[in-house]
């Protein structure tokens, strides 16, 4: 999955965009690489796809018409 530069990522679980490409058990193998299309969020360990807003606008109002996510 590649990221367009104004776009943004977030937990699909708690709303955050705070979140980071997974990883590979470092213990499965030495030099561990990300799973493709799959991310963890660092607010609530959510792992899984993301909901990806065109730009950043659009996020923030999101957001805000989705209260439950706080």
């Amino acid at each position: 999955m590649t990221k367009k530069s104004d776009e943004v990522m977030a937990c699909m679980n708690c709303g955050s965009a705070d979140i980071s490409g997974l990883k590979f058990d470092s213990a499965w193998k030495k030099g561990s690489l990300p799973v493709s299309g799959i991310y963890c969020c660092q607010k609530c360990g959510y792992e899984g796809l993301p909901i990806i807003f065109d730009n950043m606008e659009i996020y923030e109002k999101f957001i805000k018409e989705n209260t439950v996510l706080d």
